[in-house]
């Protein structure tokens, strides 16, 4: 648990940093009903039923991609998906030069993780004590910003 605690850590530190970095034309992104892909991950043991997820690349390859429902760029709280019925399905972002947009495109992905935390939002200060599972993907590949995986 401890080195998953570690990842974690480094992981929501590199979400966070690159969105600062990037920066954006509103304090918030959220999935409003707007375009774009959904990463949707099926399967899910109905113990986890209730809690929330989000995905998160583990490498840092230009654009960034993240998985969530919103993150504010002033307070740092990110707000996750719940998972209901053993499936969730998480709005797709991508980092671009002008803030953080709805994702839509085509890409392959090398190592990143589905993320099951027992809060729906954290901020960077204190996100190891929610942690409950991962999900590790060695590759995924979004098709017109979709992926959907068991």
């Amino acid at each position: 648990m401890k080195n998953k605690k570690i990842w974690f850590g480094m992981l929501v530190m590199v979400l966070v940093f690159g969105m600062l970095v990037v920066g954006c034309d509103n304090d918030t992104i959220d999935d409003n009903g707007g375009t774009g892909g959904s990463f949707t991950l099926t399967n899910i043991p109905s113990k986890f039923n209730g809690k929330y997820a989000m995905y998160m690349m583990m490498a840092y390859e230009p654009p960034v991609l993240v998985g969530v429902q919103s993150v504010s760029m002033t307070t740092g709280v990110i707000t996750l998906v719940q998972i209901f019925n053993g499936s969730v399905s998480l709005p797709m972002w991508v980092a671009t030069d002008i803030g953080y947009q709805r994702f839509s495109g085509n890409r392959t992905v090398n190592e990143s993780m589905i993320l099951i935390l027992n809060t729906l939002t954290f901020t960077q200060n204190t996100p190891e004590e929610y942690l409950l599972a991962d999900v590790y993907f060695e590759s995924i590949t979004f098709s017109n910003g979709n992926v959907t995986k068991s």
